[in-house]
């Protein structure tokens, strides 16, 4: 593949939006796919979605214990 210089490349912002954190909070699996399909280009933004889908799978876990 041709790689352009790095003046050239477009950018790509590297936080994560509200939508896709609201979607990794409600879905903790689509956090962690996001995780590993942006973890090369955007390393910021995976981070924070697969924290957000680890804390909400968390909660998930401890509100399932604590109900039962």
């Amino acid at each position: 593949a041709l790689a352009l210089p790095r003046k050239l490349q477009p950018y790509k912002e590297d936080r994560l939006g509200f939508g896709w954190g609201l979607l990794a909070f409600l879905i903790p699996l689509a956090g962690w796919i996001m995780y590993f399909c942006w973890r090369e280009d955007t390393p910021k933004r995976a981070g924070n979605a697969g924290l957000i889908g680890t804390i909400s799978f968390i909660l998930n876990l401890l509100t399932t214990i604590v109900c039962y």
